[in-house]
């Protein structure tokens, strides 16, 4: 039954390649998994199946980051966030890709990772002000900043914590 609905929604070609994906992720292949689920995402995107695409992206970003490959995931999750950025997780997208550059930044404490972890915060807040992952993104960026020892910088970001975000109070 989950085969033909499959079928149903992603049409006979691609339907099978995300069973194979899956398939791959549930035996622990972690890098043929990766490889399909690439495959099958660029096939989505190809056909105009924009919301698949995007689910696909995503799925593959969630394993590089649980493999801990940081960099990669960064990128596709930019990815996501850049290629539809109209779609209702686009925010989320750009956020996780943030969130792993931090991850980089945290297992080597180069210049450059600094500056990228840095820019993507501040991209996403000017971005997706109006979105549910601000706070999240100013939470994100107002540590990275207390961490530097940048109080100046990071009183101000704690201070646009949202209201109604769940480190407000630890924010104040």
């Amino acid at each position: 039954i989950e085969g033909a609905r499959e079928d149903r929604l992603y049409g006979r070609e691609l339907a099978p390649k995300i069973r194979r994906a899956k398939a791959a992720w549930a035996a622990g292949q972690l890098d043929a998994a990766i490889t399909q689920y690439a495959e099958c995402a660029a096939l989505a995107a190809r056909q105009g199946l924009d919301a698949a695409a995007v689910e696909l992206g995503y799925v593959r970003g969630s394993i590089l980051l649980q493999a801990q490959r940081f960099s990669e995931a960064a990128a596709d999750f930019r990815a996501v966030a850049q290629r539809y950025p109209d779609h209702a997780k686009a925010a989320d997208a750009h956020l996780l890709a943030a969130y792993c550059l931090g991850r980089l930044y945290e297992t080597s404490k180069a210049a450059e990772h600094r500056e990228a972890y840095q820019t993507a915060l501040e991209q996403h807040r000017e971005r997706f002000p109006k979105s549910t992952t601000f706070g999240d993104a100013t939470w994100m960026l107002a540590v990275y900043q207390e961490r530097r020892l940048q109080y100046t910088l990071a009183l101000p970001l704690y201070a646009e914590v949202p209201a109604d975000h769940p480190r407000r109070a630890e924010a104040e």
